[in-house]
């Protein structure tokens, strides 16, 4: 896992019509998780090993430790 404060460099994390996914503090990826687009996240939240979580459309919001 990588907790993260701003981008990790091994996180796969895509734009999408430039939108880029926001991390808050204490973030949890793994390390083969995919984040793409309008996503936030809240404090202490976690994205599992093969997660792709995609805001294409519309953003999506994980809340605190969620």
């Amino acid at each position: 896992f990588a907790v993260i404060d701003g981008y990790f460099p091994g996180l796969n994390y895509l734009s999408f019509k430039k939108r880029f996914p926001t991390p808050a503090q204490y973030t949890i990826f793994a390390h083969n998780a995919t984040v793409i687009g309008n996503v936030s996240f809240g404090d202490s939240s976690a994205v599992w090993h093969n997660a792709v979580v995609r805001g294409a459309l519309i953003i999506m919001f994980f809340l605190a430790e969620t």
